[in-house]
């Protein structure tokens, strides 16, 4: 028998499963704890997979020395996104040649919260809630130009008494009726920020986004702890128009420079995939970023919850809406006195991106155009 052999068998932890009810991040570590750790190499390893592979691999060796060896998470999650910031660097930006376009296509999930006047008359407290599925999709040629269209789910209420609750206010009945489920739009700078004026080196694009220059605020993250990871994570998960490699790695190395920001290890997206959860806290509640572990592009973004009181606007209360395709696309521009209505994202889930031949062309999810 061999030393391996006699270590496998006196660990009987390796031969029982995680009980019922533990969370992924924990069983996530279980297994790195239990595994075999000893691999026999595969002699006829392509070549010219190697780098993609090491560069994957990092990523992952890395979420798991750090969950195990230390007790650390901040430093974890920093360690995590500076090596994804590395893997980006050397992989390729698709981008449209001559009659292409670059497709890309997200889903997201979008809060609406009715709120009006509570007992103190300087702020206004949430009465009602409707939620809906968007869907985004954009087609820019190799200078930036192209349309976009969003395609809506109708609204949704976690019970009949929430949209009761929602249809005896002004201005839930008046955005029932202005609510428009598809939405073409020919000028694709309405829907996809343009990011080719963002600068590659960290520190000044920290600052930049600190700013809200340009393109870097879409959703209206209000200033705060967490703004400035909210809008490099919004960022990365797209769309953008001019998007590369190295301004990608710039976003992780700012994310990565975040105080506070923890790793929460394994977890899932809301489109089933596998992923490496990043997180930070505020006054507000958490946000996370989800990475892919092997190609360290970002699946999804989770935002903090709405608010749940906000100052009353002076001169009366007035419609805030967010994100800015969302406000300029559906004419959400005012609503009655009395009530004030915030349009807010819940989480954007990356879907897929590719090289089509026409602005009529999509791809499947990570595959090619068809």
């Amino acid at each position: 028998m061999t030393l391996d052999e006699l270590i496998r068998g006196a660990d009987p932890a390796r031969e029982v499963p995680p009980p019922s009810g533990t969370s992924a991040t924990a069983q996530w570590t279980y297994a790195q704890i239990t595994r075999d750790t000893i691999k026999q190499p595969r002699p006829f390893l392509r070549l010219r997979t190697v780098f993609p592979v090491a560069m994957a691999l990092g990523l992952i060796l890395v979420v798991g020395d750090v969950l195990i060896g230390t007790n650390h998470p901040q430093t974890s999650a920093s360690a995590t996104l500076r090596q994804a910031a590395v893997t980006v660097s050397d992989q390729s930006t698709p981008a449209p040649g001559l009659g292409q376009y670059l497709y890309t296509e997200t889903k997201s999930l979008y809060q609406v919260t009715i709120y009006q006047p509570g007992s103190d008359p300087n702020t206004l407290v949430p009465v009602a809630y409707a939620q809906y599925v968007e869907t985004e999709e954009s087609w820019a040629d190799s200078s930036g130009h192209g349309r976009g269209q969003l395609t809506r789910g109708p609204l949704q209420f976690a019970s009949d008494a929430d949209q009761t609750a929602w249809n005896a206010t002004d201005s839930g009945r008046s955005f029932s009726a202005r609510f428009e489920q598809t939405v073409a739009e020919p000028s694709l700078l309405q829907l996809v920020p343009d990011v080719s004026g963002l600068s590659t080196t960290s520190g000044t694009l920290n600052q930049q986004i600190a700013n809200g220059l340009g393109a870097t605020n879409v959703d209206l993250i209000k200033a705060g702890p967490s703004a400035v990871f909210q809008r490099a994570a919004r960022l990365l998960v797209g769309p953008t128009s001019a998007m590369t490699s190295p301004l990608a790695s710039a976003l992780y190395q700012v994310l990565a420079q975040q105080p506070g920001v923890t790793l929460l290890g394994s977890t899932t997206d809301h489109s089933g995939r596998q992923g490496v959860g990043v997180s930070i806290s505020s006054p507000s509640g958490v946000s996370e970023l989800i990475i892919d572990p092997t190609s360290a592009s970002a699946l999804e973004i989770q935002y903090a919850p709405p608010p749940t009181g906000m100052p009353s606007p002076s001169g009366g209360p007035t419609i805030t809406c967010q994100p800015v395709a969302t406000c300029a696309s559906s004419g959400l521009q005012s609503a009655p006195v009395g009530n004030d209505e915030l349009v807010s994202p819940i989480w954007s889930d990356t879907v897929t991106t590719g090289v089509v031949d026409s602005e009529n062309a999509t791809t499947a999810p990570g595959g090619p155009g068809t």
